[in-house]
């Protein structure tokens, strides 16, 4: 939807958090001619299916997300490292 948002320019500048639809935008937004990106997902959710619980086991984990994580932790740790190097002298 953001890509949308964007690429038609819909995003009011002087209120980001406001969209300003245009026809086809309209109809998945329930006939709205503005909407917040926060009541956004009221409308987006009245075209979903039914709600799925989270299974017990929680959801699966999907790999390059972890990967991303895990190379994200350690960027914030070698920066860390480096203030404090740098701040020893």
């Amino acid at each position: 939807m953001w890509c949308y948002i964007r690429a038609h320019n819909l995003q009011n500048p002087a209120k980001k958090s406001e969209i300003v639809c245009d026809a086809l935008f309209q109809k998945a937004m329930g006939g709205n001619e503005m909407v917040t990106m926060y009541s956004m997902n009221t409308h987006v959710g009245a075209h979903l299916g039914e709600k799925v619980e989270t299974p017990e086991a929680g959801w699966p984990k999907i790999p390059f997300l972890e990967e991303a994580k895990e190379a994200k932790a350690a960027a914030k740790e070698a920066k860390a490292a480096a203030k404090v190097a740098k701040e020893e002298g």
